[in-house]
C-alpha cells in the first residue's frame, strides 16, 4: 500500500508542475479578455462580483499600492 501512495505523490508532482507552468500564462490570457470585453477596471465596476469579493479585490489593490510606495 505505501507503494501506491508513493507511486501516486510522484505521478501527482508531475502533473503539478506541468499545471504550475501554464497557470499564469491562462491566468493572463483570462485577465486580457476581461479588458477587452469589460473595460480595464472590470474587477471593479462589473456586477460579475458581489460586494463582499469588490470589498476584497479593493484590499488586495491597497496593500499593492500600499507595497509599491504609491500610497
Amino acid at each position: 500500500m505505501l507503494a501506491l501512495y508513493v507511486w501516486d505523490r510522484e505521478l501527482s508532482a508531475t502533473f503539478f508542475s506541468d499545471i504550475a507552468v501554464l497557470e499564469v500564462p491562462l491566468r493572463n490570457a483570462i485577465d486580457r479578455e476581461f479588458v477587452h470585453y469589460l473595460g480595464s477596471a472590470s474587477h471593479l465596476q462589473h456586477d460579475l462580483w458581489d460586494a463582499r469579493t469588490r470589498r476584497r479585490i479593493t484590499q488586495v489593490l491597497a496593500r499593492i499600492a500600499f507595497f509599491n510606495g504609491r500610497l
